[in-house]
């Protein structure tokens, strides 16, 4: 300990440190640099409490800002206007007077360049989706439960 706060109170020490850093500093080329995106935005719509709570913990421990969360679809499309989320997390099967295909078709309305993922544990979600004119071309996805919570990472920072 005693050689540690010698070495600190050397005036000498810490000044020949300070202009070796600044040395190392002036010459990395800062062109070299990557930029680092911004963190995606996500709004998660999801009745099951505990599927919510986990979504929304792992996605910020992943890095994204989740914005607003919600168990119905009618809450959310108020928030939506005001958020603008990069993505939304839907759940197909939500209380209330919307599921999740019917709320992604209003979130499309208010932004049709929207990024939707509906979780479902309905395999006949997908053929509805391509059934509808509405949903062609967008950047809409379905995805069957249960899923690897990775996956959803993945999907997200795609």
């Amino acid at each position: 300990m005693a050689k540690l706060v010698r070495f600190f109170d050397s005036g000498q020490r810490i000044s020949q440190v300070s202009s070796n850093f600044m040395k190392v500093v002036s010459e990395y080329d800062m062109r070299d640099l990557v930029r680092v995106p911004d963190p995606s935005k996500v709004m998660i719509i999801e009745d099951d409490l505990d599927l919510l709570i986990l979504y929304k913990d792992y996605l910020m421990k992943s890095g994204c800002i989740v914005i607003a969360t919600s168990s119905t679809a009618e809450e959310i499309l108020v928030d939506y206007k005001s958020y603008r989320p990069d993505f939304v997390i839907l759940d197909y099967n939500l209380p209330g007077t919307m599921n999740g295909l019917r709320a992604a078709g209003e979130i499309l309305n208010i932004d049709p360049n929207a990024k939707i993922i509906i979780l479902t544990a309905f395999s006949d979600v997908k053929q509805e989706l391509e059934r509808r004119s509405h949903f062609r071309g967008k950047n809409i996805k379905v995805i069957l439960k249960p899923i690897q919570i990775s996956y959803l990472k993945s999907l997200v920072f795609d």
